[in-house]
């Protein structure tokens, strides 16, 4: 059974469970809280500490974010050392779900604790690896224990170094006990994806509650779903959508098509500039956007990256794709994001066929979701149905889909205005194809038909073929549903039929 509970984000999920938390412990329970972040564990610390309950902060105290293992592993031989000591001395223990997730098949005594998860916990990761040899491939596989077979000259030893890459999926095969790992092996191309094994790390606590926002439209949600574990939503009496005296601009570029990396990368840099300047324009006041993650901030904004990435101008302030709880800048009004991620393809199809997800689903999940996350950092957070906001807010984001499900997370009561930007409407259809390129896979059989018809003619050279190719072309486009005899070729490529 996983709990999850029932509210939008912002709706006081994480100060409602630190109180109840909190209470539990009184009443002589041990509780474990983990979350994905240090600065939201210290956040909940402070506040379980200001209502006088015992906590211990087991993290690591290192701000460089090393890679040693041996360090890391001293961090979970802490974590389950304090929680094998728990059973007559009721407190909180926080720490990270990662670390938690390594080490809860380990712990023993039969001890079993209430475990609370804020953010979601990561339930599928993936990954690739491009080397330049096959044999280098399967020798990753064996060293990593996920292949039998050793490569005819693999030699182990401790010097080895894995590709920075592939330590994430060290980690996961190290812990077979709750991870399954799935790969695709290419003549050149690595995939994997691993996954937790959601029933057998539930198994290790005696209840287990989500935290996440909007939990249903997760894909922690679906893997729950997938591998039949029974969901109950807890009703904390949150606020299940929001609300705001003040009217909520929806803004977008595409009505048509769906924002993605395939076609952002189609556009000029001038084009996606301008889509940001029209946005910029639309107010005078300041707006956070999305960056990519590590792009140092308050960079001069002179450009957007090849990804759709806003550099944010001095005077705004950016966040990353993946926003947490900590992110606030409420003293932002408006918000825009034109980042592209998506799963990569060996995932999707992963989801597909394991979770049972749908493409609308995986869009939601992996897009949709994330965009509103980060959009709520900003002032609309703090309102509610209790004491709603008066300020105007605005919203922009890649496609019309997305803004869409924003809009779903708003209160019918809203006043809601919708804009394409104009730029938008330029360039929301499809990129025209290049001059000797076929439009659709008709043109391209047509176009097969014809080369040979030419080359009967005797127009061989490459040059020459090409020009005739295009003429047929155009003519079948200006003539929708006419016939191309031999003799309208013969008419218009000017030479007689064999």
């Amino acid at each position: 059974m996983l709990f999850y509970v029932d509210g939008v984000c912002g709706s006081g999920k994480t100060v409602t469970a630190i109180q109840k938390i909190a209470a539990r412990v009184k009443t002589g329970e041990t509780i474990i809280y983990a979350t994905s972040t240090k600065a939201l564990l210290k956040q909940t610390m402070s506040g379980l500490e200001e209502l006088g309950v015992e906590v211990d902060l087991i993290i690591s105290d290192s701000d460089s974010g090393s890679d040693s293992y041996s360090f890391q592993d001293s961090v979970e031989k802490r974590l389950l050392a304090g929680i094998c000591a728990l059973e007559d001395n009721p407190r909180v223990i926080l720490c990270i779900t990662s670390s938690l997730i390594k080490v809860a098949s380990k712990i023993t005594n039969g001890l079993k604790f209430p475990l609370f998860i804020d953010e979601g916990f990561g339930v599928v990761d993936s990954g690739e690896y491009n080397s330049k040899t096959q044999s280098e491939i399967q020798g990753v596989m064996y060293f990593l224990g996920l292949s039998e077979s050793k490569p005819e000259g693999y030699s182990h030893h401790s010097q080895y170094e894995l590709p920075d890459k592939l330590k994430k999926l060290k980690l996961y095969s190290e812990n077979r006990c709750l991870y399954e790992i799935e790969t695709n092996v290419g003549q050149a191309k690595f995939e994997w994806v691993a996954y937790l094994k959601l029933p057998d790390f539930l198994e290790c606590f005696s209840e287990v509650t989500m935290l996440a926002a909007c939990f249903e439209d997760t894909v922690d949600y679906y893997a729950a779903k997938a591998f039949g574990v029974k969901l109950v939503a807890l009703d904390w009496g949150l606020d299940k959508e929001h609300y705001s005296n003040g009217k909520v601009t929806l803004c977008w570029v595409l009505n048509n098509n769906e924002w993605r990396t395939n076609f952002v990368r189609k556009l000029k840099s001038d084009q996606i500039e301008r889509i940001v300047e029209e946005y910029s324009s639309m107010d005078t006041g300041l707006f956070i956007s999305v960056k990519r993650i590590g792009q140092d901030l308050n960079l001069e904004f002179d450009f957007i990256d090849d990804d759709g990435h806003v550099i944010p101008k001095p005077e705004s302030d950016s966040l990353t794709v993946c926003s947490h709880g900590f992110n606030s800048f409420l003293d932002y009004n408006r918000f825009i994001s034109l980042h592209c991620q998506m799963p990569f393809p060996f995932l999707n199809k992963f989801l597909k066929t394991k979770f049972k997800m749908t493409d609308e689903q995986i869009r939601k999940a992996f897009y949709h979701y994330l965009c509103y996350q980060s959009a709520m950092r900003i002032s609309l957070r703090t309102s509610s149905k209790k004491a709603p906001i008066d300020v105007d807010t605005s919203f922009c984001f890649g496609d019309k889909s997305t803004a869409m499900y924003f809009e779903s997370k708003l209160s019918k009561s809203v006043r809601v205005e919708h804009h394409q930007l104009d730029i938008g409407k330029r360039i929301d259809k499809k990129q025209p194809r290049s001059d000797k390129v076929s439009a659709n896979r008709k043109e391209q059989n047509n176009r097969m038909a014809d080369r040979k018809k030419l080359i009967a003619l005797g127009f061989e050279e490459k040059g020459e073929l090409a020009d005739k190719l295009l003429i047929l072309r155009d003519w079948r486009r200006a003539h929708v549903g006419n016939r191309l005899t031999d003799k309208i070729i013969k008419d218009l490529v000017g030479a007689s039929v064999k």
